[in-house]
């Protein structure tokens, strides 16, 4: 059984995480947190085996975080920045791998084994291209990315639920991915980053 320790602080990525993992074979979900300091604090008192990690929390997770957790069980991080240059000098600081948060869950999830079996990491899909969506999916799609449920989408388009569902399935079939967990988190990957003070 695989041992999940959640760090991340975007509800919507971790209650998908937690429904795919928890009812993944072989994978048990020990604790989700939204702040480095809770996570340590698991990390300590609890038996993890692997960490999914964003990299930016309430700050940016430093290389001497990374070396800190990491001494206590593997870590993955998972950010929508992990072709930057400082989430490959936080992997060097014994993070076992970064993934994009545009990958598809299954393929976290077999990356997750990998790592969790000490063998080398399979390499990720290009991230998915938003420019085969139309202007509507886009303002779905967007919407998504600031955590607006469907109900709240419909109410904010001016448009039927059911209208909203059919523009998700579409934006699930253009962009490869299978839930609308995934949606979410491409959609929240995708999203411009605030300016510093801004949330």
């Amino acid at each position: 059984m695989i041992r999940l320790l959640l760090l991340d602080d975007h509800p919507a990525i971790t209650s998908g995480l937690s429904a795919h993992f928890d009812a993944a074979p072989g994978f048990t979900v020990t604790a989700v947190t939204s702040t480095f300091r809770e996570a340590m604090r698991v990390a300590t008192t609890q038996p993890v085996d692997v960490t999914i990690a964003d990299i930016h929390l309430d700050a940016t997770l430093t290389p001497r975080q990374v070396s800190s957790l990491a001494e206590r069980c593997k870590v993955v991080l998972f950010s929508a920045f992990s072709r930057e240059p400082f989430a490959a000098r936080l992997a060097e600081a014994g993070a076992a791998t970064v993934v994009d948060k545009s990958a598809r869950i299954a393929e976290l999830e077999a990356i997750v084994r990998d790592v969790h079996a000490g063998r080398p990491t399979r390499a990720q899909r290009p991230a998915a291209s938003t420019s085969s969506l139309s202007e509507r999916e886009q303002l779905v799609f967007h919407a998504l990315a600031k955590c607006a449920t469907p109900k709240e989408v419909a109410t904010s388009l001016g448009i039927a639920r059911s209208t909203v569902y059919c523009h998700i399935d579409r934006i699930r079939q253009k962009l490869g991915v299978e839930t609308l967990q995934e949606i979410v988190a491409l959609a929240y990957s995708s999203a411009p980053v605030p300016p510093s003070g801004e949330s």
